[in-house]
C-alpha cells in the first residue's frame, strides 16, 4: 500500500505495518514484522514487481517480536544488513537464529535512504527504541513510541516499562520536528497534514 510515492507499507501484516522505502531501486525495511510474516513481505515484493535481492537493510525500531520476529528469514533471503539501536541489538542476537552482525544505530545516525533517513532515540518503550524520520519529505515512522488508533497518542502503557520517560522523549525529540507524514508502526497512517496533530497528542501526554 502506497503511503506517498517511493514509500509503502507491506499489505496484509498484523498488528504492525512494515514499511517499504525504494530509493530507486534499493530497499530499505523499516521493521520486519512477527516470525511468521516474512513470506508476506517476499510475496509483496514479488507482486509489486521487486527482488528479495533488492532489499539491502533491515532497519529495526525496537526489539519487539511483531518488528523483529521475521529477521531471519528475511536475511537469508535477502542478505540485507539489520540496523538497530545497541540495546535492542544486545536483546535480538541472544534469540535463536538471529544474526550476530547487527550494526549499532544512535541517535543523530543518518543512514543513505533518499536524503538522509535520521535516528531519533526516544527511550521508554524499550530502552533502545528509535524513531526514523525522512526531514527533506517530513515523513516520520514511530514505531511504538506513537500509536494512531482512533486517535494519535503516546505508547501502550501496557506494554511500556518506562512511560514517563517515552513522553518526555516525545516531548523532547519529536515534538519540535516537521512532520506531513506520520508512519506509526499500530495503527492509521496519516499521509498529509499529520504536523499540528501530532504537536497536539504530545502537548497532551502526562508529564
Amino acid at each position: 500500500m502506497q503511503v506517498v510515492p517511493g514509500i509503502e507499507y507491506v499489505d496484509e501484516t498484523s498488528p504492525a505495518h512494515i514499511y517499504v522505502l525504494d530509493d530507486g531501486g534499493e530497499i530499505t525495511l523499516i521493521d520486519a514484522g512477527l516470525p511468521n510474516e516474512a513470506p508476506k513481505v517476499l510475496a509483496y515484493l514479488e507482486r509489486s514487481g521487486r527482488s528479495a535481492q533488492q532489499v539491502k537493510r533491515i532497519v529495526l525500531t525496537h526489539r519487539h517480536g511483531d518488528h523483529a520476529g521475521a529477521v531471519p528469514e528475511l536475511v537469508a533471503a535477502t542478505g540485507a544488513v539489520v540496523y538497530a539501536h545497541a540495546d535492542e541489538a544486545a536483546a535480538l542476537v541472544e534469540q535463536p537464529a538471529m544474526p550476530q552482525n547487527v550494526q549499532h544505530l544512535q541517535d543523530g545516525d543518518v543512514l543513505p535512504v533518499f536524503e538522509g533517513l535520521h535516528a531519533i532515540a526516544v527511550p521508554g518503550h524499550t530502552s533502545g527504541h528509535l524513531c526514523f524520520y525522512l526531514p527533506e519529505r517530513k515523513v516520520l515512522f514511530t514505531g511504538d513510541a506513537m500509536l494512531n488508533r482512533g486517535g494519535i497518542s503516546g505508547p501502550s502503557a501496557q506494554h511500556t516499562p518506562d512511560v514517563s520517560r517515552a513522553h518526555t522523549s516525545l516531548r523532547e525529540k519529536i515534538a519540535s520536528l516537521e512532520v506531513e507524514t506520520l508512519c506509526v508502526a499500530h495503527g492509521d497512517v496519516i499521509a498529509q497534514g499529520a504536523g499540528q496533530r501530532l504537536r497536539a497528542a504530545i502537548a497532551a501526554l502526562a508529564v
